[in-house]
């Protein structure tokens, strides 16, 4: 998804390959031009999957609203300054979680934040996450060791690979760090989640979507906000059903932070 880029499966075909040759957008980097110039000029190239890396990768035709785009990460490093996830119960889900680099990033950070859990289509990138967040429990392990902290506790790191605009259906468990290995085995069971009851458990609620998968996942961010309690990062892009609820950020900061 555009998470960290990141992907959001709708009913239907999201465009053919042509649609993929779209300009740039003005603040994307040099290299994104370069290639553009590249489909322009080969479109075969376009039915060749490769690594997701822009707003118009290859899954376009696959059923993805939002493809792959990595965040930037000194833009998250600012939202993770303004947000608040206090002590002890905290858990933050990314709707769309890519390569897994804003739940990586909070853990890093906050060594109070309980549970992190991401959520994504692509199994490629959430192996590329689950890497990154077995490398961040353990950062913050050491980190606990070092301190001497009379308390320990394990930060818990989930990853499902799921559609996220199907809220009740059962979604598949990827990764789990309670054990710390990857629950792709046929011979592993547990309770099945759901995104809806993923996003009841947590406090947090983080997109990073183009407008379109944003503006279909209003209605669900809008009841979190306003009936749960939740708050809600929208990183580069608004969130318009939650426009009465920002609390911070705007087009100068490129994220925005709802919260009633």
């Amino acid at each position: 998804m555009a998470n960290n880029g990141d992907h959001l499966a709708v009913n239907g075909n999201a465009g053919n390959h042509a649609a993929l040759a779209a300009p740039p957008e003005p603040e994307e980097k040099q290299g994104e031009q370069e290639e553009y110039d590249r489909y322009k000029d080969h479109p075969e190239l376009l039915g060749i999957k490769r690594t997701p890396r822009r707003l118009f990768s290859y899954d376009w035709a696959n059923n993805y609203v939002s493809p792959f785009r990595p965040t930037p990460e000194q833009t998250l490093a600012h939202l993770l300054d303004h947000v608040d996830f206090g002590t002890g119960n905290k858990v933050l889900l990314d709707l769309g979680c890519g390569d897994g680099i804003v739940l990586a990033q909070a853990l890093r950070r906050y060594s109070g934040l309980k549970r992190v859990i991401g959520i994504d289509l692509d199994q490629e990138l959430l192996t590329k996450a689950k890497d990154k967040l077995e490398d961040a429990v353990q950062h913050q392990q050491q980190q606990q060791q070092q301190q001497e902290q009379q308390h320990l506790h394990r930060q818990r790191a989930e990853l499902y690979c799921g559609d996220l605009t199907n809220l009740t259906d059962p979604i598949k468990t990827f990764f789990d760090t309670t054990d710390c290995s990857s629950l792709e085995d046929e011979g592993h069971h547990r309770p099945a989640e759901t995104v809806g009851s993923l996003i009841q458990q947590s406090s947090h609620l983080f997109v990073y979507h183009l407008p379109a998968a944003l503006e279909k996942l209003g209605p669900v961010l809008l009841e979190a906000v306003e009936q749960h309690g939740k708050t809600v990062l929208s990183m580069q892009w608004e969130v318009p059903a939650l426009a009465p609820y920002v609390v911070f950020g705007g087009p100068e900061q490129h994220y925005r932070i709802y919260k009633k």
